[in-house]
């Protein structure tokens, strides 16, 4: 069993960094020229709306999104191992007049939060397209980048990149099938 110090500063997609890498891609996501303005309505991000689960016998992993609303879209996390809440999300996409950033906020059982009051993780919209977004923090090492794609059979990939705690670079892989 891995044990998380809660005064890490890590989401559930972060997490993946330090658990043992599973559907690993071998080769980095190549962010791409924006397809539309990195500054883009919050509606071009609607595609991520719906409800998202990973399961398998030993854990489950859903991810739900709210379509946008004004200027944010939000959403929830949580990843169950045996039944059992071990850490949850509260994910938040919002357009302000430095751009379109993707925050993160982590809470264990009993809604104890991981990072420090004021201190979200958050992550700058580097590119998106018509099924794919990049968002990525410019000095954050561990956590980096974020990439959300959208297949057309209703496929949502979460690529989590960044530097494992040893220094070497390091990504897990999310696939989630679309439950609602």
């Amino acid at each position: 069993m891995i044990t998380i110090p809660r005064a890490l500063p890590l989401t559930a997609a972060a997490l993946a960094v330090l658990l043992p890498l599973q559907d690993i891609e071998d080769k980095p996501t190549q962010s791409k020229p924006a397809t539309v303005a990195v500054d883009p309505d919050i509606a071009k991000l609607a595609w991520i709306t719906g409800v998202w689960r990973k399961s398998d016998a030993e854990q489950v992993l859903e991810e739900s999104w709210n379509p946008p609303l004004g200027n944010s879209m939000t959403g929830t996390f949580r990843w169950l191992k045996k039944d059992v809440g071990w850490v949850y999300e509260f994910l938040l996409i919002e357009k302000t007049k430095k751009g379109v950033t993707f925050y993160l906020r982590h809470l264990g059982p009993g809604s104890v939060a991981w990072e420090p009051v004021g201190k979200p993780l958050d992550f700058p919209l580097k590119s998106v397209g018509k099924r794919e977004a990049v968002f990525e923090h410019p000095t954050r090492k561990k956590m980096k980048r974020l990439t959300y794609r959208c297949s057309k059979d209703g496929v949502l990939t979460v690529r989590v990149e960044g530097v494992s705690s040893s220094g070497e670079k390091s990504a897990n892989v999310f696939r989630f099938e679309r439950v609602e």
